[in-house]
């Protein structure tokens, strides 16, 4: 065979290696419940990362009144055939996380609904993520039930059921919550269990875990350091997380799969805002966004992000170039979500992130920090017959169109919402769909991709 044959030969094999590599990874995602937070940005979190992230369907996951249909999990899994699977233990054994904080199934009938999973483990071979949330008390009716079916699910990770297991607690203010992960800490530690990670946070989880997955497949470790607007800020206890700032962020970089540095030279920065006032802060992220991957975290009020804050942004340019932003949950929610973006920043192509950073423009900006206390100033969902109606539905697109600055994002952005809901038909959260015109590649972006 002539040498140029062996040359095409070997070209060839090389090509399909590559090709191998390149195809995506399935994950399955079954996730706490249908709230845009938990659902919804876990599916974009993976399109960017470009992962095959599938979830089921959306009427098949918990509500505020109905139960997930966990029944249909195994069948499910069967037909996804995934190569990991990310799974809420709460939405498997009780609904969701509403029906966590019910007096619902007992421990045994809790128990038993986690038998498929386990049992499809075994059969198939496939690498299990599971996680689990500390009710938020007072709420919750029955929190010795759920304590003791966390203290199984450690079970479950020392017998290799599970590869990994998170438990987060939910909104410790004024709760138990803290000292109760505490001893679920102390429990996996006894076990000699290094698979369990413990700390504050519940809705994001599953979106650390994507971002987790995401950096796995790209075999990379990056390093992440925590700069505040106050040198005290890291040591304060947070009112929703019971732990101060520093804890908080170290558990969540860990749970993405960062290490933390300060001084590591291809860190990423998050930077967390507490007080300092929208220009001054504006103007400390352009110096840091010099020096590297920037995400941030307004922690000023809960569930919103500074709107002064974030127009400031806005009009230097900042935001499409941002690592990750958000404002819309908990301390622990917002440090992890941010941390996830900056994760699939950094190996997803350049311009991937566009949409999630004006999904968190729109929805923890201008709908949290603007819309929402006017809509509810007005008494706004008793005035409309059913805000599940297409013509809701459209009456709350209009005013979300209607409030978006005309100046887009940058110049030659445009940002447009196309769909808006109240998906638990009340005004805390909403679903929008949003779209970037043209997205506009960050210079921080890719740097680690292949």
């Amino acid at each position: 065979m002539p040498r140029s044959h062996y040359l095409l030969i070997a070209a060839l094999v090389l090509l399909l290696g590559s090709l191998a590599q390149a195809q995506a990874q399935i994950v399955a995602l079954w996730p706490l419940d249908s709230r845009p937070v938990t659902s919804a940005w876990p599916r974009l979190l993976g399109r960017a990362a470009g992962m095959d992230l599938r979830l089921p369907p959306t009427d098949w996951l918990g509500t505020a009144t109905t139960g997930a249909s966990a029944d249909q999990l195994e069948a499910w899994l069967d037909e996804t055939k995934p190569d990991l699977v990310i799974v809420s233990l709460d939405s498997l054994a009780y609904g969701g996380l509403v029906q966590s904080r019910q007096a619902g199934p007992s421990l045994e009938d809790a128990w038993a609904r986690l038998q498929p999973l386990r049992d499809w483990r075994k059969r198939s071979g496939v690498r299990v993520w599971a996680f689990v949330v500390i009710p938020r008390q007072p709420e919750a009716r029955d929190a010795p039930r759920n304590l003791a079916l966390i203290d199984r699910a450690l079970d479950l990770a020392g017998d290799g059921t599970f590869e990994r297991l998170v438990v987060g607690w939910d909104d410790a203010l004024g709760s138990p919550a803290p000292a109760q992960g505490a001893a679920v800490r102390a429990a996996a530690e006894t076990r000699g269990l290094k698979n369990v990670a413990v700390y504050a946070g519940a809705d994001e989880i599953a979106s650390t875990l994507v971002a987790r997955a995401a950096l796995a497949g790209a075999r990379v470790t990056p390093s992440v350091a925590l700069i505040t607007d106050d040198p005290a800020a890291a040591g304060r206890v947070l009112p929703y997380d019971g732990q101060p700032l520093a804890a908080t962020f170290a558990a969540q970089a860990g749970a993405v799969g960062f290490t933390t540095s300060d001084d590591a030279p291809d860190r990423v920065t998050l930077f967390v805002r507490t007080s300092l006032n929208a220009r001054d802060a504006a103007l400390r992220v352009l110096d840091l966004q010099r020096r590297g991957p920037t995400a941030l975290v307004d922690l000023e009020k809960v569930n919103t992000f500074n709107w002064t804050w974030l127009e400031a942004l806005r009009v230097t340019g900042a935001v499409p170039t941002l690592a990750g932003l958000a404002g819309w949950g908990t301390p622990g929610n917002n440090v992890g979500w941010a941390l996830a973006e900056a994760a699939v920043s950094l190996v997803a192509p350049s311009d991937a992130l566009a949409p999630l950073l004006a999904l968190g423009y729109v929805n923890d900006g201008l709908y949290s920090s603007v819309l929402r206390p006017e809509l509810r100033a007005e008494g706004w969902l008793t005035s409309v017959s059913d805000v599940r109606t297409e013509a809701g539905n459209g009456e709350l697109l209009q005013r979300v169109q209607a409030a978006l600055p005309r100046s887009g994002l940058a110049a030659g952005q445009d940002v447009r919402v196309t769909a808006a809901s109240f998906p638990w038909a009340r005004t805390f959260e909403v679903s929008v769909t949003v779209s970037v015109e043209p997205p506009r590649p960050g210079p921080w972006q890719s740097r680690l991709a292949p």
